[in-house]
């Protein structure tokens, strides 16, 4: 998003590391320092922005998250596939390996978005549509 802004408004963010741990911050003050006071809707967009405090929107919420893991435990997956543990995304959970990150993704996730929102309009069809696009 902040890359995408600070090409629209000609700003060069090639010297910051894209892997350094403040990469996020660094770009968002250089927006901030670049943009002129008489631009000052730009710097109204800009400045409701933080990024140490969440934007509030849920994109998989605890209802999603359960219609996930209820189609997990109705899915019948073929031998050759391990299943994901059945709590992922809780903090009881913790980490998650490779291939169940791709085995949620690739499957569990896409199942039960496909159920919900196919006959979405909006956001949530917009977000189906990306995701799709992104498990190619």
């Amino acid at each position: 998003m902040f890359e995408y802004l600070c090409d629209l408004i000609n700003i060069n963010y090639s010297d910051f590391l894209i892997n350094a741990r403040a990469y996020k911050n660094n770009v968002y003050m250089c927006l901030i320092g670049q943009i002129n006071d008489e631009d000052s809707v730009k710097r109204r967009q800009l400045l409701l922005y933080n990024p140490a405090k969440p934007l509030g929107c849920v994109v998989l919420g605890k209802d999603v998250m359960d219609a996930i893991w209820a189609d997990m435990r109705r899915t019948q997956l073929p031998t050759w596939i391990r299943p994901a543990p059945p709590n992922w995304g809780t903090s009881q959970r913790g980490k998650l390996s490779a291939d169940q990150y791709r085995v949620i993704c690739t499957i569990h996730v896409v199942v039960t978005l496909v159920r919900l929102w196919a006959k979405e309009t909006g956001r949530k069809k917009e977000m189906l549509k990306h995701f799709m696009d992104l498990k190619r």
